[in-house]
């Protein structure tokens, strides 16, 4: 029974690392074509790019943040305008 409950989990994450890491994508890169990573590999490559892309991302929301007039304010992604003025 325990046995059972291990080869299902072993399943289980092998159907998870088919999906989640698939090569369809074409993301194969000095020579790894046909070799076969470890999940832990392949989760710690996926950590590293999420990672530089929210380093990306957060670059890009300072930079953007500091674009705006004085008169507006970025709240959890609201932009919130404290003062409007009106020229005739």
């Amino acid at each position: 029974m325990l046995q059972d409950f291990l080869c299902y989990n072993v399943y289980v994450v092998s159907v998870l690392k088919s999906i989640e890491f698939s090569s369809s994508g074409g993301d194969e890169v000095d020579g790894d074509i046909g070799k076969s990573k470890s999940l832990e590999m392949l989760l710690l490559e996926k950590n590293k790019s999420l990672q530089s892309e929210n380093t990306q991302l957060k670059l890009s929301t300072s930079d953007l943040s500091g674009r705006l007039p004085s008169s507006c304010h970025v709240t959890s992604g609201l932009y919130l305008v404290s003062e409007i003025t009106m020229v005739m």
